[in-house]
């Protein structure tokens, strides 16, 4: 009896985990697509940054002019139209 009790209970074990997988595997992909779906598609615009700080070893594109800029990115992402 105790065996069938154990086998019954790892069973369950199994199917819980399978379950909670599969939800969370869905739930990654669905986000996924989401975020995609919802990213405007700006046709001839590009992203920029608005905020940006100077920095000679790499180059940004900066929103306020719509031109690269040597510096970094600190938030503020946009776009322009070149």
């Amino acid at each position: 009896m105790k065996k069938i009790l154990l086998i019954i209970a790892a069973f369950v074990i199994f199917l819980v985990t399978v379950l909670i997988y599969e939800k969370t595997s869905f739930d990654v992909i669905f986000t996924a697509n989401v975020e995609a779906l919802s990213q405007a598609e700006h046709g001839e615009y590009i992203k920029c940054w608005k905020n940006i700080r100077d920095d000679i070893s790499d180059v940004v594109l900066y929103c306020g002019t719509c031109t690269e800029l040597p510096g970094t990115y600190r938030g503020g992402m946009s776009y322009c139209k070149p």
